[in-house]
């Protein structure tokens, strides 16, 4: 039934084959980080960026072209 379960879930968060939830710690074991900033805008940080490592994933995509589709800017730093 858990099979099922996740298959619900994203059907009604909308998540598409190109992202996915982090884990419990807001980690994308490596792939591209997307939350909201302070001031409301959708982010995104790739692996090599500055802030990567502290922050915490609201959802994970595994390219930058599924973050800018799914409105996110990538970080400018």
């Amino acid at each position: 039934h858990t099979e099922v379960m996740e298959k619900e879930k994203r059907e009604n968060t909308n998540i598409t084959a190109d992202e996915f939830e982090p884990d419990v710690n807001g980690d994308c074991a490596g792939y591209i980080k997307g939350n909201h900033s302070s001031s409301g805008d959708y982010i995104y940080h790739v692996p090599k960026g500055n802030y990567y490592l502290v922050t915490k994933a609201e959802i994970c995509f595994k390219t930058e072209e599924a973050a800018i589709e799914a409105g996110f800017r990538k970080s400018q730093r």
